[in-house]
């Protein structure tokens, strides 16, 4: 019942704030929270903007919502900054599907524009989201200048998640995986985040600190690398069963994979309950509580065989 409430909420404030701004141009306020690259040839700049205000009838009223504007790379705007659009025109989804990816992803319109013409209000001195943005992509920046095009590519989409860049070799390699079924290797989920951890576990092993400290270090650069990459649903189901795991000593409680799943599952549902109808999401969980129910099987058979 609660799932049902908080789907049939979610999708009537996506409806209804998207009407509100699909009907005409309109006149909005709001806080740019990121700038990032768009796979666009032209508008090469995605901007995503958390609206506060809109213009009607000559009154500003509140709404809170998120938006994408596609535009040209704009030097003069950083993460944080506050502006006024003024006769911005939003599209509305050509199809119902595309509509259901918006409302998964918080976004309520998309609007393409080549001139940005936008009135700057505030820029703080200081903003934790464009500190983030602009060393996420300072970091990605360096890498790929000290790499070369074939390995970037390979790893700015398994290990960092972003699939923005652009590369021939990252195509034609695309096209062999399909053909061979195997698409989802080229993709992040939580397979790399276990490679990852394991690697900093083997390193770890060689200094002489104390259980707790190590797990502490690992939870430190294991939300480092959630924090400085580009997050999806496998991820996020891999990063918070990691998390849950490694904070579970503190508490002196044992952990159980099946129910750690149930209780993620359930939250990720309960905050955006769409998600359960896209395939990334199904797959994704579906197949990890499979493979954790029958490894729990073999385990307790084990268990069985032994103390008979």
């Amino acid at each position: 019942m609660l799932g049902c409430f908080s789907f049939s909420f979610q999708e009537n404030n996506h409806t209804k704030k998207q009407h509100l701004l699909c009907n005409s141009p309109c006149c909005i306020r709001g806080t740019i929270t990121s700038i990032d690259t768009s796979k666009q040839k032209y508008l090469n700049t995605v901007i995503t903007i958390k609206l506060t205000a809109i213009k009607q009838k000559q009154l500003w009223q509140k709404i809170s919502c998120s938006i994408f504007i596609y535009t040209r790379k704009q030097q003069n705007l950083l993460v944080g900054d506050t502006i006024e659009l003024q006769n911005i025109v939003f599209k509305k989804p050509s199809t119902e599907s595309f509509n259901l990816y918006l409302t998964k992803i918080g976004i309520v319109a998309v609007s393409f524009e080549k001139n940005l013409s936008y009135v700057l209000i505030s820029r703080p001195k200081f903003c934790f989201y464009r500190f983030i943005n602009e060393k996420k992509q300072n970091l990605y920046n360096r890498l790929k200048q000290k790499c070369c095009p074939k390995t970037f590519s390979l790893f700015s989409s398994i290990f960092l998640g972003n699939k923005s860049h652009k590369s021939i070799f990252f195509e034609k390699t695309k096209e062999k995986f399909k053909v061979w079924g195997i698409l989802h290797f080229l993709a992040r989920s939580g397979l790399h985040l276990v490679i990852f951890i394991m690697v900093w576990e083997w390193i770890l092993a060689f200094i002489p600190f104390s259980f707790f400290v190590t797990q502490i270090i690992l939870l430190f650069f294991g939300g480092i690398y959630y924090i400085f990459s580009w997050t999806s649903t496998s991820f996020i189901r891999a990063f918070f069963i990691f998390f849950l795991y490694k904070a579970s000593p503190f508490f002196d409680s044992k952990t159980n994979l099946v129910h750690l799943l149930t209780i993620i599952c359930f939250t990720m549902l309960l905050f955006n309950p769409v998600q359960l109808l896209f395939l990334d999401f199904q797959l994704s969980f579906v197949l990890t509580f499979a493979l954790a129910w029958f490894n729990q099987l073999l385990r307790s058979k084990k268990i069985f065989t032994q103390n008979c």
